[in-house]
């Protein structure tokens, strides 16, 4: 046995290297539902998780305690729903002069809302048997994909280095590209356009 102790090595986050792994992990199982369809489990979890942990980031400013609340038993972080209210609210997201909070579209609030429901269900798989649409999915990613690039890249508030942002850059034009030519996408496009034949015909 080798005498001393050994030399202690740590593993060191922040908030920023927090959220950028998970955006890397959906990033990464983007590219590979096509072969292995239960990726999508981890682009749903992966995503979510980024647009929470991104969340975090632009509401702390330079004191953590800005995104916790109070409790008996110590500080507690915010929710996501409380996380994503906030990042729609100048009052909580007014640090400098170039901030600016997020503005959701309807079709993005829909998307965070299934978002939130299949991460829970993903997280805390309840044993039995579930099924979910498959157009539904590349469908809320990208509009998720979207509310990253204006909370990362356009609210000011997201502290990253310039690889970083370029690298987050990449990775959401990279997904959203592959998500839009991918077969379930197109197969959700088709399905509204002869829904809208129909509604003419009909008149």
């Amino acid at each position: 046995m080798p005498k001393g102790k050994p030399t202690a090595k740590w593993l060191r986050l922040t908030e920023e290297q927090n959220a950028l792994d998970y955006l890397e992990k959906a990033h990464r199982a983007i590219q590979r539902v096509d072969a292995i369809p239960t990726e999508w489990k981890w682009v749903v979890i992966g995503l979510h998780n980024a647009l929470y942990s991104f969340g975090i980031c632009a509401l702390k400013g330079s004191n953590w305690e800005l995104v916790t609340l109070k409790t008996k038993r110590g500080n507690r972080l915010i929710g996501f729903d409380e996380t994503v209210k906030r990042v729609q609210s100048s009052s909580h997201m007014g640090f400098y002069t170039y901030s600016k909070p997020v503005v959701l579209s309807s079709p993005q609030k829909d998307a965070i809302r299934w978002f939130k429901k299949y991460r829970d269900y993903f997280e805390h798989y309840i044993p039995l048997s579930w099924s979910i649409l498959k157009q539904d999915l590349p469908l809320f990613s990208i509009e998720i994909l979207d509310v990253l690039r204006l909370l990362v890249l356009d609210t000011g508030n997201v502290h990253l280095t310039e690889h970083q942002c370029s690298q987050v850059s990449g990775w959401l034009k990279r997904d959203k590209q592959l998500l839009q030519r991918s077969q379930l996408y197109k197969d959700y496009l088709s399905a509204i356009k002869r829904r809208r034949s129909k509604k003419k015909k009909s008149k």
